[in-house]
Formats: C-alpha cells, structure tokens, sequence
C-alpha cells in the first residue's frame, strides 16, 4: 500500500504571497514607474511518442497550440526589483483528439547584495489539465532562492536551490504488467540543488555548464527517486535577427523502492537520459519572431517497458509588445 501524507498547508499560499509582495513592502516610498511585456506564440510540430513509452505502447502525434503571456518589471529601489507574471499554453494533439491546458504564475525578487553579487527568490504556482493522459493532470508551486557572482563581463557563477510540490488529481500508477490504483492523490516533493557557470566567449557566443542534484520524496513510495543532472548549453548571435542555441542534458535516476525481479527483490530501477536540442529564432520584424526548434530524448533504463526514443519537431510565430515606464 502507497504511503500517504498530509494535505499540502496553507503556509504554502502565505509563502508565495509574501514573496510576490516583499518588493512593496520593502521600499514603497522608491518604487517608480513599471514596465509591462505581452506576448503570444502560436505553434505547431509533431511529437513521435507523445506519451513516452517504448516502440510498442507508443504513440505519434502532430499537435498546434498557442502560448500567451503577461508579465511586468517594477524596480522598487536603486538595489530591489520586483518582476511577476502569468502564462498559458494549450496543446491539442490531433491524432489523439484531445488537449492539454497549463496554466502558470510567477514571481521573482532580486536584489545587489554586494558589488557583483546578486541574490534572488522566484516562486511559481501551475496547473495542469492533460486531456490526453489525465495522470499527468494537477497543480503544484515551486519556490528557489539564487546567489549569482559576476566574476567578469564574461564570467557569471550561480548557486541555486528550490523546494517544490506537485499533486495528481487522479493518478494510477504503471508497473507494466499491472497499475497500482492510489487509494489517495499522489503528492511529490522535490528538493534541487544547483551551481552553474556562464561565459561570453568571443563573437558573441554565450557557453552555460551546470550540476543539478534532485531529489524526490513522495506519498507514493515507489515513484520516490534521485538524479544526477549535467547539463551544457550553447547560445549564439548569428546576426542581428538571427540567435541559434544548441543543448545538451544527461541525467541518471535512482528509484530505490521500485524493485523487479522475482519477487520484486532482485533489482532497482536506474535510468539514464541523453537530451540533445537546437532551438533557432529569427526576428522577422520588430515585433515579429519565427522559432524552430528539434529535441531528441532517448531514455534507457534497466526495466524494459520504460525505455524509449522520442523526437519533436516544432516551429512557430511569437509576438511581442512591451510599453516602459507606466
């Protein structure tokens, strides 16, 4: 029997409000004029295995979908800013005749603690409703402090942590050879920990590296995991309308809990998962972007039905407007 826990608190609502408003409360008497951003993407590629389950089980799916999103930047001082916003996005797959609506808010203060050293605190609350695979639908918040260190113009350090939740609505979960149908809605807490680098090299190219450490607890035992991530990215500025950005992730998962075997006691389930992306924008005019982009996932694991491949093509429009010093 999956363990259960307690209904997530109200502390936790009390936490983001505190973090979206401390920028006012700090120095109301600086705050200055805001500045307000809008944008909308609209979306369409094809997914290969939208579920992401081995050759077998798996499915193929073209989709569309649109993105808009609000946000706004107040400086309250000369050291404290205060940036917020909301975004939704829905995805409708047509092979599946069905969609998925997310829904997200957020909010970010940063401060200069020390010439060169900048802290913040960002918090974010979502929801999910995935029409197509209901398991994966619920809400959660995620909260993560940073410190970042300009060494140099071209070098930046940055040490973050962040503490999240998320609930399934009405989750069951797949063993393969039979679902383990929760007596109570799963709840997943995870813990990260990370310390990355970015450097501006010559010709208008920007180089990222980080160490991620996850860790996941939740109220349905089997599913509680670790990870290791490694990650590198690659920005660059082809020409002035022209960005291009290639990615590389590798991560490997602990799950000490989901034994197979005879008995359930010969082994645990470890994964490894290489993710390789290209993302391209062009500025089509002032307002205008076009963006395409390819993401590779190739996922081995030690029990059979949870590898898998999968390929996304997508490509897209974004418009953006922005209005200074309301």
């Amino acid at each position: 029997m999956p363990r259960t826990t307690a209904a997530i608190p109200n502390i936790t609502f009390l936490l983001l409000a505190g973090i979206l408003f401390l920028g006012l409360i700090i120095s109301p008497d600086k705050a200055s004029s805001m500045d307000l951003s809008a944008e909308i993407s609209t979306f369409g590629g094809n997914d290969d295995n939208v579920d992401r389950k081995n050759d077998h089980r798996k499915t193929a799916s073209p989709f569309f979908g649109v993105n808009p999103a609000l946000s706004a930047f107040l400086p309250i001082s000369d050291r404290w800013n205060l940036a917020l916003g909301y975004d939704f996005t829905y995805t409708r797959y047509t092979a599946l005749s069905s969609g998925s609506s997310f829904h997200g808010g957020w909010s970010e203060i940063t401060a200069v603690i020390l010439p060169g050293w900048f802290a913040g605190c960002s918090a974010r609350i979502e929801s999910l409703d995935d029409q197509g695979d209901p398991e994966n639908s619920g809400w959660g918040y995620r909260v993560a402090p940073s410190l970042t260190r300009h060494v140099s113009d071209a070098l930046s350090i940055r040490l973050s942590g962040a503490y999240g939740i998320w609930e399934y609505e009405n989750r069951d979960f797949d063993l393969g050879r039979w679902t383990i149908r929760l007596d109570e809605a799963q709840i997943d807490h995870t813990y990260e920990g990370e310390l990355g680098i970015t450097y501006l090299l010559l010709f208008d190219t920007l180089v990222e590296a980080a160490y991620r450490f996850t860790r996941a607890g939740s109220s349905n035992a089997i599913d509680e995991h670790t990870v290791h991530h490694f990650l590198m990215g690659l920005k660059k500025t082809v020409t002035p309308k022209l960005e291009i950005a290639l990615g590389y992730h590798f991560s490997s998962w602990d799950y000490p809990d989901w034994r197979v075997g005879p008995r359930q006691r010969l082994i645990t389930r470890n994964d490894e998962r290489h993710r390789f992306w290209t993302f391209l924008t062009y500025a089509i005019t002032e307002k205008v972007e076009l963006f395409l982009s390819f993401d590779k996932s190739l996922n081995s694991s030690n029990i059979g039905f949870k590898t898998y491949e999968r390929t996304e093509v997508m490509g897209g429009l974004r418009f953006h407007w922005a209005w200074f010093g309301i």
